[in-house]
């Protein structure tokens, strides 16, 4: 990073209690505040559900902050339709503001044909405030366009309205600051089986589309840009980091049963697809998230499985490859897991996270899942929590502490978006999950082989609270680029240095499954109060780094 230019102005500061103004990258302000002792007594890793009134057959969930008054608030996409967006009064109470903020009462649309859907915060044009895109079944996805944090107004997006639209992602594609959208197309699963799994028919998938934003114009360039993969795709995710080193924006693409993608930028808007980047042919991955797993400084990819009790963790993402080699996402599962097994056994997994839910300085993984009928042993769909021990690539390093993390525990639902945020201003993540209510296909199987009820039927706010991170501190931390269209600095690289351990997060918007967790970073810090350097390398290349650095609330402006 040494070398590139820096100017860059910094605010740090506890969300709600004070706020400073920092600038030439000084810091100054208050450290974050102790969370008040709890009312019940849990355990180090615990989590709690909290009573609101969310919806049920729910598929894709978003974070953001879409009235800037600090705390994140929370969008849902369901199959009833509309869009149910829900505002955060700063304790993690959330009110349903989906009629005043303009959105119909009943959305007329597809999100009302029973087909899933997904739903972002993202910035789309460059004024500050978050909009929202959502991607319905068998129609164009609709750009909702903030006004100014009192409401949204929609303007449909070209694309395909013959397909089943799944996941999105943004980012800037052509270098020109302002942020494209990617949409992934999926299809309907076949209705014969083969061994006891759902096959597909193998050509009823779709090509993905690719709208460049021209100044607020949206076209298609999902041809010329190469981005638009396989002719029978049925993509479930997508994420876009630097996955060369070469400071652009490269996109993985996860496709199920079919071979996932990986698109290395090459420059003016393009993109190669890079084969033999992975050591299996294809996999069911569903959800993904990005982080530094192993605290080598580079960042990893973290993807849940598909019908198949399983989870597959790349490392070394980041390692630019010597001439004339292929890009290698080593699976890296079951060395990380030691002797213990993996917790996703029989289970469907969807929306994921990697979050460091004690703030002890390293990433933990959190995953939502759904009863997998194809999977022979299968049991109900429930929250999945991995501690990260910290240890990097040695055995042991993962532990499963799904049964002990409270009275969530014990509970079952199917699962699908996952989105990892702190609700209530103690910077400890906590968790939204969409819950989708409806039959699943188990429920067609003879009875003795159908899984019991679930005990949950309805989207649920998961709230942290763990002891662990008492002990602990942490950042939460969010980017203002007011050079660039791209204001919230999706694909900017921060990296938070402790003593010897370099953590790294990139912004992204898009991931999890059909939602996100937002544009706002948070680490953990473990004890320290402060971090030694934190350096954010911004989507153009420019760096900038500052040192001595209390933990709290931090925006960077640039």
């Amino acid at each position: 990073m040494s070398g590139r230019r820096s100017g860059t102005g910094w605010a740090s500061g506890c969300r709600r209690r004070c706020h400073a103004e920092v600038v030439l990258l000084a810091f100054a302000g208050c450290t974050d505040a102790t969370p008040a002792p709890l009312p019940v007594a849990y355990g180090p890793l615990a989590f709690a559900t909290q009573s609101a009134s969310l919806p049920s057959r729910a598929y894709g969930v978003s974070l953001g902050d879409l009235d800037r008054d600090g705390d994140l608030d929370l969008a849902i996409a369901t199959e009833d339709g509309p869009v149910r967006l829900f505002r955060n009064r700063g304790d993690a109470q959330f009110d349903d503001v989906t009629a005043s903020f303009g959105f119909p009462s009943r959305d007329p649309g597809p999100l009302t044909r029973e087909r899933p859907a997904s739903v972002d915060f993202v910035d789309l044009d460059g004024d500050g405030w978050l909009d929202l895109v959502v991607t319905e079944s068998l129609a164009h996805p609709t750009f909702w366009r903030s006004r100014e944090g009192t409401g949204f107004e929609p303007i449909p997006l070209a694309g395909q309205d013959d397909v089943i639209a799944g996941c999105a992602a943004f980012f800037d594609i052509d270098a020109d600051g302002d942020l494209d959208v990617f949409i992934g197309t999926n299809a309907i699963v076949g209705s014969d089986f083969e061994g006891g799994r759902g096959a597909f028919t193998g050509d009823n998938g779709a090509p993905d589309v690719v709208l460049r934003n021209d100044g607020g114009v949206f076209v298609d360039v999902s041809v010329e840009s190469g981005l638009a993969g396989s002719s029978t795709g049925e993509t479930t995710a997508a994420l876009a980091f630097d996955a060369d080193g070469d400071l652009d924006l490269d996109l993985f693409v996860a496709q199920d049963r079919r071979p996932d993608e990986l698109h290395v930028n090459v420059g003016g808007g393009r993109f190669e697809t890079r084969s033999g980047f992975m050591t299996e042919g294809q996999t069911g991955i569903m959800g993904l998230d990005i982080a530094d797993i192993d605290l080598d400084g580079r960042v990893d990819l973290y993807a849940s499985d598909w019908g198949w009790g399983r989870t597959l963790l790349w490392t070394e993402v980041s390692a630019g490859p010597s001439a004339g080699e292929a890009l290698r996402f080593p699976d890296m599962t079951a060395a990380l897991f030691g002797d213990a097994p993996v917790p996703w056994a029989g289970l469907t997994g969807w929306g994921v996270a990697l979050s460091d839910v004690d703030l002890d300085g390293d990433v933990d993984l959190v995953g939502t899942s759904s009863y997998d009928v194809y999977g022979g042993l299968s049991r109900p769909g429930r929250l999945t929590v991995v501690e990260n021990l910290g240890l990097g690539r040695a055995a042991g390093t993962f532990v499963d502490r799904s049964n002990a993390v409270g009275d969530i525990a014990a509970e079952t639902f199917n699962g699908f978006g996952l989105a990892a945020g702190d609700l209530d201003g103690d910077l400890a993540p906590d968790l939204v999950l969409g819950v989708r209510d409806r039959a699943q296909e188990a429920d067609t199987l003879p009875p003795e082989k159908r899984p019991p009820p679930e005990s949950v039927t309805s989207s649920i706010i998961v709230m942290n609270r763990g002891t662990k991170r008492l002990e602990n501190h942490g950042f939460a931390i969010e980017i203002d680029d007011t050079t660039s269209k791209n204001r919230w600095g999706v694909g900017a690289l921060v990296q938070v240095r402790v003593g010897t351990r370099t953590q790294s997060r990139v912004v992204t918007a898009g991931g999890s499954y059909l939602g996100g967790s937002g544009l706002r970073l948070h680490f953990g810090l473990g004890p320290a109060a402060r971090a030694d350097e934190v350096v954010v390398i911004f989507p153009d290349g420019i760096s900038a780094r500052a040192a001595n650095v209390p933990a709290g609330f931090l925006r960077i402006t640039r």
